[in-house]
């Protein structure tokens, strides 16, 4: 799900906008984040993604570019594998570290082209449900509309949002049957449901094994 996809052609963000982008999205991650990763946790994960931006920054200065994510601020649903984020794939109980807090393969991408993860984000419970609610984490408002809570659908509920309100220009989330593609239309965004076969699914937690 991308909130500009022109972004990903070409463009190449300059470090005034990655770092600020990263500084300004650290405290505007509530509306999308599902994960409360405790005292202290937070600002080592800034500090992380700060350190990414800044090896963007350095490779784009000396002409290096290691993939089309590079220097991206990302966001990823919480079904997706990551070392130093808890995996909870929108439930009441944290998954077990082996396997889901170890990158998978395309976290693993991400973080070889340098992309920053920003967060993880809200999710309906393992995926099954396309309003968004969920009653463990709460639903994240639609920013379309401050004064309401207004669905944002599902269920990526978070991917939508985090786009929508600058916390990410991509983000990723799981489609079986429109989780990506209605919080896009719900938030404006850009959402597309790869091919299947198309990217690995390892280290990602599944609705279906075969949708």
């Amino acid at each position: 799900m991308s909130k500009n996809p022109g972004a990903m052609a070409g463009g190449k963000p300059s470090k005034i906008d990655m770092k600020s982008r990263i500084l300004w999205a650290a405290f505007r991650t509530v509306a999308a984040a599902t994960i409360v990763m405790g005292t202290g946790c937070l600002p080592v994960l800034i500090g992380i993604s700060s350190a990414v931006a800044q090896a963007a920054d350095a490779a784009f200065a000396a002409g290096v570019s290691v993939g089309p994510l590079q220097g991206l601020p990302v966001s990823i649903k919480d079904l997706f594998a990551a070392d130093g984020y808890p995996c909870f794939a929108g439930s009441s109980r944290r998954l077990p570290a082996d396997p889901w807090e170890q990158d998978g393969p395309l976290v693993a991408t991400l973080r070889r082209q340098l992309g920053v993860i920003m967060g993880k984000t809200h999710m309906v419970e393992f995926a099954f449900g396309g309003t968004g609610q969920n009653s463990h984490h709460g639903a994240p408002y639609n920013p379309w509309d401050a004064a309401a809570h207004r669905s944002v659908g599902g269920s990526s509920s978070g991917a939508g949002v985090s786009l929508l309100e600058g916390s990410a220009v991509l983000a990723f989330g799981s489609d079986t049957a429109g989780s990506v593609r209605i919080p896009a239309c719900m938030t404006g965004n850009a959402g597309l449901k790869v091919t299947i076969g198309r990217w690995s699914t390892d280290g990602v937690v599944p609705l279906s094994l075969y949708v």
